[in-house]
């Protein structure tokens, strides 16, 4: 039965068998295939229903080939179910397409189109498939006008869509009310000390007095610096992890560059987070400790969201309000923002911001914005030469999809809503690494506030192509009702 949990008139089970109790007839080159109705043809593929009830809701599941196709008719009295560059109409009927009002389909698909009746007709029969190029795997008629609520059904998940990728490296949100990277705790590249089973010669490793090799392991009598310098970033979030055996006498500890750890000295695999707030990694046996040391790993992790004076609001779902010059989101400095990168972000500004450029984005090279000149995003890879989208594609107070993709060269294409902004491949000079923190809703120098509301801030390691960047868009727009 229906998933909207409806009385159904019909409800076709696309089946060679199971559909005879639906199905009057199957025409042309229409045929069933796993669960589906299959369609090729302007007008000659088609099936044919038994029965005409009353049409006060009606339901679709559709993957068509193109954004213009037919998918069902009456007969007699004629209405039609078409889309034309997206956009689905039928007489007689409000149409929601995947759980929101007016909302365009999209090629290649599935896509769940939804009618509710503004008017009564009679007809003589069902038709359906006639001019698709694609397939249908659910028609159902209901014995009742829907709700709008219950247009959402399955689809009601879609107000907290979202497009997902592999290539992720920040994920900031607030739709649940907690304003944080879902990417913390996550590991940053490989392991940047992996030679903790030292082999006799510990490349890279500097031992001070006191220690020895022992096979595989470190000996410590009463040693002080075990060190691998300049390995670290400074201001950067470590997960250090220890084995300690043979503990006789006192207590180390690891220190990345003059942040220290607590004091360790009692068998066993130790691990510990801690800042960097320097470049070298130490391991201190502060002139006390004798016993054995191996198995050290130190993996840098991305860091907790530092959030200043930003607020979540609910604006249909919960979102990040910028209300001030203050507030801002810190997400440490992970990454340097260089290499193919594309930022997303949606947007609803209400001014252009603290000296009419607010920040979405900025790590002190990197800088993506909206802009009162001509009404636009721009954006920035280092600090210096800036492009644009095209005039006037932001307007103030409603919800925008912001994407900006930009190669390792700096060539760089906006998207606005999921469609391209302004000239392709324009060129937002050579990428340099951040100097700063990457920064969400102003800049390091608090001088460029946001004021608005932004939300699903994200940047992949990766460049989104123009069929992804209107699938985010398709995805999630129905919670911001664009």
């Amino acid at each position: 039965m229906s998933i909207l949990n409806k009385d159904l008139a019909i409800d076709v089970i696309f089946d060679p068998q199971k559909s005879k109790e639906t199905v009057f007839s199957i025409n042309g080159g229409a045929y069933y295939k796993n669960g589906g109705l299959f369609c090729d043809h302007t007008t000659d593929d088609y099936i044919k229903l038994r029965d005409n009830p009353e049409l006060f809701s009606w339901r679709l599941v559709t993957t068509p080939d193109s954004t213009t196709e037919k998918f069902w008719a009456t007969t007699s009295t004629v209405k039609l179910c078409s889309a034309s560059s997206g956009t689905v109409t039928m007489t007689g009927f409000s149409i929601y397409v995947n759980g929101v009002l007016d909302d365009p389909i999209v090629a290649g698909k599935e896509n769940e189109i939804v009618g509710i009746a503004t008017s009564s007709f009679t007809y003589a029969a069902i038709e359906i498939g006639k001019g698709l190029h694609g397939s249908i795997s659910t028609f159902q008629v209901f014995k009742s006008v829907m709700d709008t609520n219950s247009m959402l059904n399955k689809y009601q998940a879609r107000e907290y869509k979202e497009f997902l990728t592999s290539t992720r490296i920040l994920d900031v949100d607030g739709r649940d009310g907690i304003i944080g990277n879902r990417l913390e705790g996550d590991i940053v590249g490989s392991e940047l000390i992996t030679n903790g089973s030292f082999t006799g010669s510990a490349t890279g490793w500097v031992l001070g007095s006191g220690f020895t090799y022992n096979n595989n392991a470190i000996d410590s009598v009463t040693g002080t610096g075990l060190d691998q310098n300049g390995i670290l970033g400074a201001d950067k979030y470590y997960l250090v992890t220890f084995e300690l055996s043979n503990s006789s006498a006192g207590v180390m500890r690891v220190e990345l560059g003059t942040t220290t750890s607590g004091t360790y000295g009692t068998d066993g695999v130790h691990s510990v987070i801690k800042i960097s707030n320097g470049t070298d990694f130490k391991v201190n046996c502060l002139g006390s400790y004798v016993g054995t040391i191996d198995n050290v790993s130190v993996i840098e992790l991305i860091p907790a969201v530092t959030n200043t004076s930003v607020v979540s609001v609910r604006d249909g779902s919960i979102r990040a309000n910028y209300y001030n010059e203050s507030a801002k989101l810190d997400c440490g400095n992970y990454d340097d923002l260089t290499g193919d990168k594309t930022f997303i972000a949606w947007i609803k500004p209400y001014s252009f911001g603290e000296t009419t450029a607010g920040r979405i984005f900025n790590n002190g090279k990197a800088d993506f914005f909206v802009n009162d000149a001509n009404d636009t995003i721009g954006f920035s890879s280092n600090a210096s030469l800036q492009v644009n989208s095209a005039s006037n594609s932001i307007v103030l107070g409603l919800w925008h999809l912001a994407i900006v993709t930009r190669t390792s060269a700096g060539i760089t294409n906006f998207y606005v809503n999921g469609i391209l902004s302004g000239s392709a491949d324009q060129d937002s000079g050579t990428p340099a690494a951040g100097t700063t923190n990457i920064i969400i809703g102003d800049r390091d120098a608090d001088d460029r506030g946001f004021y608005g509301l932004i939300n699903q801030n994200r940047i992949e390691n990766s460049i989104l192509t123009a069929q992804e960047a209107m699938q985010v868009f398709t995805s999630e727009r129905g919670q911001y009702s664009v």
